[in-house]
């Protein structure tokens, strides 16, 4: 129908659009300055990338992280910015990937996690 000139559609005619800001009332807004609170530079990028990836995934995944539970994220960041990425968009993708990893998305128990004896049956024992 829409190639067909025989039948009459709507048409939209815009003249004019204008957008006003800023949208924020300071920018860097204040939840980016929770997860991004400063300044990269090139001597200090790669140590504080890992002291903040760290400090978000032990958020996200409730529970203490290793260096080695942050290793992926910190070396996504690394190969985003080899790529010529700019220090916040490698910081998001690296934020993103935490956010989708199942440490994340689940509540992750460990094998050797003491079971309380009065709560527990074999059914909850054995499912460990």
């Amino acid at each position: 129908m829409q190639n067909n000139d025989k039948f009459a559609r709507p048409t939209l005619h815009v003249d004019w659009l204008e957008i006003e800001g800023p949208l924020f009332p300071q920018w860097p807004h204040k939840s980016h300055s929770l997860l991004l609170p400063q300044e990269l530079n090139v001597d200090n990028e790669d140590s504080i990338i890992e002291e903040l990836i760290g400090k978000f995934a032990r958020r996200a995944f409730r529970r203490p992280v290793s260096r080695s539970d942050v290793a992926p994220y910190v070396q996504l960041y690394q190969e985003a910015r080899k790529r010529s990425t700019s220090p916040i968009q490698s910081f998001k993708n690296s934020i993103v990937a935490v956010l989708v990893s199942p440490n994340f998305l689940f509540m992750v128990e460990t094998l050797n996690a003491k079971l309380p004896a009065s709560n527990s049956d074999s059914n909850e024992v054995t499912s460990h």
